[in-house]
């Protein structure tokens, strides 16, 4: 702590004087033994992975790790043999680079150590043991790579004087990876990307440079067998003369258009052989429509037991696909009385919900209206005034997943929490509970205790 406070005052004592402090050569306190530059996952299918513990590099999830370690520094009678530097820490970075064999860089780190990286550096300066030393500081990148090739990795931290660079080489096959939209909604494009990849090393002779990928789109019938859509080419741009040592890579981003409710056979092939046909199907499937209103928009909580919710929906099969937690098909229709705060805040008052279950509710088209009772008595009214800015938010969950929600505005007259003087708007009708609640003369009272013209009645 004293070292660390002496190396502060320092510094401040410098930049009064208007001396600006350098980053100074920490190579005989740190050292760094090796750099690891491996594969951890590779690619399987399309862009999927799998852990990878072999020596050989491959197009994937890719690691970077290395170690700091402090050196040793005797001291004598508590005091360091050599002078430590004042280290700025924040000036630290590693810059580690990716380039080809034609010097294009694919890959680049270039930032500051993370903080937990400095807090170590710094604990290298801190007096233990009778050594101002530490033992290491681990540090790892990752990042994805997908392009196969003749690469040069090169490794610098400037701060320690360390400058490497090791030729690297990393593996592919051929292959189409497909990024798919498998399922989409009835009036929303399905985008597909198809990524064609020589794969390395590969025999550039072996592409002729007029490849060409040919796409057909097929309809499913309702007898099961399909129907021709669309089919059209597309040049493919795999051949690099100037660049063999590294895949050819081309990219085809295919759109259908707002297509038709039902299912698809999208075949994606090419002229080069070493690329398989792939078969990829998409559903088109319709999407849940609902209307929902309330019987009014003001509701006086002194008056009014209940909020008639109006529900109506329909949902042509097959569904969206979602998760069904329920044994059996279930519509679950929540209603939340929301209270805003301001315009970051809002408080849940209220929350019902509508439970529809049935076994036929995946099989075929949905159908259902009908009026939802919520009970507004279950409202405390307390915290409520006039002013106040309330909507129910109704959401719709088919299976366990939501389907649908919308916000309904409405005005809540909260109820008097207390019995008060009688005004001149009073009449002789107007009877009140004990809680301060009106009650209509021409309403069946329950039995109990009422006020009217400010005396208790007892209704037995």
């Amino acid at each position: 702590m004293m070292k660390k406070y002496l190396m502060t005052l320092v510094a401040v004592v410098l930049s009064a004087m208007g001396i600006q402090a350098q980053t100074p050569d920490l190579s005989q306190f740190l050292s760094i033994d090796t750099v690891n530059f491996k594969t951890v996952q590779k690619y399987t299918h399309d862009f999927a992975t799998e852990d990878y513990v072999g020596e050989k590099m491959y197009a994937g999830m890719q690691s970077i790790s290395f170690e700091l370690k402090g050196a040793n520094i005797p001291d004598v009678e508590g005091k360091p043999t050599v002078e430590i530097p004042d280290i700025q820490l924040d000036t630290l970075t590693a810059l580690l680079t990716l380039n080809d064999k034609y010097e294009r860089e694919h890959f680049r780190s270039n930032s500051y150590l993370s903080d937990e990286i400095l807090d170590e550096v710094n604990d290298y300066f801190a007096f233990e043991s009778g050594y101002w030393s530490q033992t290491s500081a681990p540090y790892m990148v990752s990042f994805d790579f997908a392009r196969g090739g003749e690469y040069i990795f090169r490794s610098q931290f400037d701060f320690i004087g360390f400058d490497k660079q090791k030729a690297v080489t990393i593996y592919d096959e051929p292959s189409l990876r497909i990024v798919p939209d498998p399922v989409v909604r009835i009036g929303e494009d399905a985008d597909i990307k198809a990524f064609f990849n020589t794969g390395y090393p590969y025999d550039i002779n072996s592409l002729t440079g007029e490849e060409y990928a040919k796409v057909t789109v097929y309809k499913q019938l309702t007898d099961s067998t399909v129907a021709e859509v669309s089919a059209q080419q597309y040049p493919l741009h795999l051949k690099d003369e100037a660049h063999p040592l590294v895949a050819g890579i081309d990219t085809l981003q295919l759109k259908l258009v707002k297509p038709e409710l039902g299912n698809y056979l999208i075949r994606i092939e090419s002229s080069w052989d070493a690329i398989e046909t792939r078969d990829l199907f998409v559903s088109v499937q319709d999407t849940l429509r609902a209307t929902v209103t309330l019987d009014k928009q003001t509701y006086d909580l002194a008056t009014d037991k209940n909020a008639q919710l109006h529900i109506k929906m329909d949902y042509g099969y097959p569904h969206v696909v979602a998760v069904k937690p329920d044994t059996i098909p279930t519509i679950r229709i929540s209603a939340n009385l929301i209270k805003a705060v301001d315009d970051n805040t809002t408080i849940n008052i209220f929350a019902d919900t509508l439970v529809l279950a049935s076994d036929t509710l995946a099989t075929k088209d949905l159908r259902y209206e009908g009026d939802w009772m919520l009970d507004l008595t279950k409202i405390e009214s307390s915290g409520l005034t006039a002013d106040d800015s309330t909507f129910f938010q109704v959401a719709v969950i088919f299976n366990g997943g939501r389907q649908y929600e919308t916000a309904i505005p409405l005005k809540l007259k909260p109820a008097a929490t207390g019995i008060t003087t009688a005004t001149e708007q009073r009449t002789d009708d107007d009877i009140y509970t004990l809680n301060g609640i009106r009650i209509s003369s021409r309403q069946q009272l329950s039995p109990g205790i009422y006020i009217r013209k400010g005396r208790k009645v007892i209704i037995k």
